[in-house]
C-alpha cells in the first residue's frame, strides 16, 4: 500500500487547491451536567439532547465528475474512552442524516439516522460483527436497515493491527469513500488511516457493496452515541476538518 501511504503523506502537506475543497476548522464535543455539547472554533455552542449528537452537512449532492469523499482532521479525547466505556463515534462520508422511518424509532438509534459508508471510534464489542476490544477505529456502512462492520478493518481486535486508541493523544485521521469499487487504483472504497505525528499507526480497508446506499450521496457527518454515563466529563476535539471531493 506504498500508493497509499504517498496519498496520506501528500494530503497533509496539501494547501487543498483541489476544485472541491473545504476546510471546516475545528469543533468539540463536550459533556458535563449530564448534557452534551458542540462547540465551534468561535465558541458558538448548540446543545440538542438526543440519541445522537452529530454535526455536518446532512444533505448534499456529489459534485459532477467526482467519485470520491476524502476528509482528514485531528482527534484529541479527554475523558472520552475512561469514562463512557459503551459509547462510540460515527463518521460517515459520501452519505446523509436521515431517519428512514420516521413513525419509528429506529433501533439501535444511529440505524436509518445516517446512512453512508465511513468509520467508527470507540466501543464496538456489542455489534455482532464489532472489535472484540474497545478504544478502536472500524470501517461501517451506515444503511437504512441495519448497519454492518468491517471486523478485517479494526484497529485492533478483528483486524491484523493493535492499535488502541487512548485519552491525551492527538491523532490524524485520514478518510477515503467512494462511490465506485476503487480507492486510488486499490480494490476498495473506503480506506482509512491514523497517525501520530508523522508516524503511520496503521490503515484499515473495506470493498462494501451494498446497494442501499446511493451513489450520489455527498452530505458528511461526525456524531456520538450512547453515551450513558450521567456523572462524565469528557471532551472530543475534531480540529482542522477538510473535506475533498476528487
Amino acid at each position: 500500500m506504498k500508493l497509499l501511504t504517498f496519498m496520506v503523506a501528500a494530503l497533509m502537506a496539501s494547501t487543498f487547491t483541489f476544485a472541491h475543497a473545504t476546510s471546516y476548522g475545528n469543533f468539540k464535543f463536550t459533556k458535563s451536567k449530564n448534557l452534551v455539547k458542540i462547540v465551534n472554533g468561535q465558541g458558538l455552542t448548540v446543545a440538542a439532547p438526543s440519541d445522537i449528537n452529530i454535526l455536518g452537512i446532512p444533505t448534499a449532492t456529489v459534485p459532477t465528475g467526482t467519485t470520491t469523499m476524502v476528509m482528514q482532521f485531528d482527534f484529541r479525547s479527554t475523558g472520552f474512552f475512561t469514562q463512557e466505556t459503551g459509547a462510540h463515534i460515527p463518521i460517515v462520508l459520501m452519505g446523509k442524516w436521515e431517519n428512514a422511518n420516521p413513525s419509528l424509532p429506529p433501533n439501535p438509534p444511529t440505524n436509518g439516522y445516517l446512512i453512508g459508508r465511513g468509520i467508527s471510534i470507540g466501543n464496538l464489542t456489542a455489534h455482532p460483527q464489532g472489535c472484540s476490544v474497545p478504544r478502536v477505529a472500524v470501517i461501517e456502512s451506515f444503511r437504512p436497515s441495519s448497519n454492518a462492520l468491517y471486523t478485517s478493518s479494526c484497529s485492533a481486535g478483528g483486524g491484523s493491527t493493535n492499535v488502541q486508541l487512548a485519552d491525551n493523544t492527538t491523532y490524524h485521521f485520514v478518510i477515503y469513500s467512494s462511490n465506485t469499487q476503487f480507492v486510488e487504483g486499490q480494490h476498495f472504497n473506503v480506506i482509512y488511516s491514523i497517525l501520530n505525528g508523522s508516524t503511520l499507526l496503521m490503515q484499515g480497508f473495506a470493498l462494501d457493496l451494498t446497494s442501499e446506499i446511493p451513489g450520489n450521496l455527498g452530505g458528511w457527518g461526525i456524531g456520538e452515541v450512547l453515551n450513558s454515563n450521567p456523572n462524565a466529563n469528557w471532551t472530543l476535539e475534531f480540529n482542522n476538518i477538510n473535506v475533498i471531493y476528487e
